[in-house]
Order: structure tokens, then sequence, then C-alpha cells
């Protein structure tokens, strides 16, 4: 889950993931609850090193200016992250220490879409490629690359174009997640566009843009305005400031990470719990995320600070 959130982004992963994992543990007899927890997590964790894998990364990649945004995410948050999914291997591991798994012949089967299945690997396959040609591109200082958006569009108008199945995949697309990021963005615009914020914010220096204080506002203002609008709201202040890529991977780390903390930092989290109750499941519940996501995400937080500080230093 956590690779595919970089690959595919973390709400997509979230969508996809939800009725899998529910099945799964249906028919394993697993408590599908702490699997969609687990879930959350790791697509949480694993978007970090990718400018593609969530929201915000995006954003930060599209309004600044990082050189190449694959190569300089993945080497700045690449390692911190394979080792965050790590310790969140370890801590699926303490979750389930009481579950017993359910062992059964009994294969589980769907319905089977072979000519979309085959379009699907082919589209995934074009961002793959698309997506190693930008980091070849930069190395080799090669002037043309492809623009991120074109990395998932290209793909998607493929899908649409070939498959005879496009009717049903636009209608199965989160509409609702998508109205809510563009609201979201003309608030935060319309409020950096007012003096008064401006002006509180002028004062904002010292420990805040350490990158320490980058990550520790980025986990705690994205449980208040979710972290897409804390980042659109944030980054003018680094801008403004001419802080450098690490702590613009400061801002990317912290603000995704957030979504480990409490369920309302990320909206991943909000979108497993929606289609888990359309699937008659709880999910998991506010303080069931928080026993395991504070502790968990301030041992990520300090992961992702010692390898950014390590980073700036050299």
């Amino acid at each position: 889950s956590g690779f595919l959130s970089a690959l595919l982004m973390n709400d997509t992963v979230a969508i996809v993931g939800t009725p899998l994992l529910i099945t799964i543990g249906r028919h394993r007899g697993i408590a599908v609850d702490k699997l969609l927890l687990l879930l959350a997590f790791s697509i949480t964790i694993g978007s970090v090193m990718s400018p593609i894998g969530n929201p915000q990364n995006l954003f930060i990649a599209l309004k600044t200016d990082v050189g190449s945004p694959f190569a300089t995410f993945l080497s700045y948050l690449a390692l911190p992250t394979l080792i965050n999914l790590f310790l969140l291997y370890l801590v699926s591991l303490f979750m389930m220490r009481k579950d017993k798994l359910r062992l059964t012949s009994n294969r589980l089967v769907g319905e089977k879409k072979y000519a979309l299945q085959i379009v699907t690997l082919i589209a995934v396959g074009l961002i793959i490629f698309m997506i190693l040609m930008n980091i070849v591109s930069f190395h080799f200082d090669f002037k043309w690359r492809f623009p991120l958006p074109l990395i998932a569009l290209i793909p998607a108008v493929i899908i649409l174009v070939v498959s005879s199945d496009r009717k049903e995949i636009v209608k199965g697309v989160d509409w609702h997640t998508l109205v809510f990021f563009i609201a979201m963005f003309i608030l935060m615009e319309s409020v950096w566009q007012t003096s008064t914020l401006k002006d509180g914010l002028s004062v904002l220096t010292g420990e805040s843009i350490t990158l320490l204080g980058i990550l520790t506002m980025g986990l705690l203002l994205s449980q208040l305005i979710s972290n897409v609008p804390m980042v659109a709201l944030y980054l003018p202040i680094l801008d403004q400031l001419s802080q450098g890529t690490s702590s613009l991977m400061a801002l990317a780390a912290g603000s995704t990470i957030a979504g480990n903390f409490l369920i309302f930092g990320a909206a991943s989290n909000i979108i497993i719990i929606q289609n888990a109750e359309k699937r008659g499941e709880q999910g998991f519940s506010f303080f069931q995320f928080a026993k395991y996501g504070i502790p968990f995400s301030l041992v990520n937080l300090l992961v992702y600070w010692g390898f950014l500080y390590i980073s700036s230093a050299h």
C-alpha cells in the first residue's frame, strides 16, 4: 500500500484498498478495523517520498522550483520513508498479536474484466515510464520533461478512450473529495490574500522555520485545516523567507505525516472510513486511531527530522 500510494496517490489507494481489505478480512477472519488502520498508516507514510504521492506534495512540486521533483523527493525522503514503513510493520505485528488467521482453501472470486485489466496495466506502465524518463532527463540535463499533471492525465485519457467501461469508471470517481479540495484551495487563497493574515505571518520567524519547526507546524496545523490547505497557506511563508529544498521537504513530510496523528489530519483517513461504512463496516474509531497514531507519528517525525537535518548539513 505504501509503494502504491507513492505511485498512484494516497487517496486513490484508500478508495481501492478499502473494499479489498474488507473482503480479505471477512474471508480470513481478520479484524477489519485493524486492517483499515494499517492501510491508513501505510498510504500516508508511503506517499511522503513522491511528488505525486499526495495532493500536498504535488502542490509543492508545482508551486516551487525543486529541480526534478521525483529525484528531489526520492533523494531527501525515500530512505526515511522506507525506515518508517518497516517500523509500521513492527507496529502491525504488535497490533495483530492476538488475532488468529483463519486458514481456508476457498479462493476469492470476483468479476473478471480482462480488457480493462490490460488497459490499466498499460496505463500504470506508462506512468512508471514517464517518471523514469523525468529522472533520467534531470540527471543528463535534458531540457524537456513530462509535466507532472500530464503524468496522470495521459494514462487517464487512454483508459477513458480505449476502455468500454468508461461510463462506470467516471461514475466511480470520488467527485465529493475533488470538490472538497477545490473549495479548500479557493478558501486558502482568499485567506492568504487578506492583508491581516500576511501582516500576522510576517513575524513568523525563529523556531517555526527550522526543520523541526516546519515539521511540527505541518503536523499540528494540519489537524485544524487538513494538510492540503495547510501547505497552500504555509508555502508562501517559506517562499518569502527564501527557504531551501530541505525546508520544502520538511513541509511535505510534516504535513503528510499529520495524517497519522489524528483522523482529521488527512482526507485519505476520511475516505477509508466513508468507504468502509458504505460496505457495512464501522472502520476505525477516533480514539482507536489516536491510540496508535499519536505515538507512531511522533516517531515518524523524528525519523524524517534526523534525515533532513543530515541532508541540510551536507
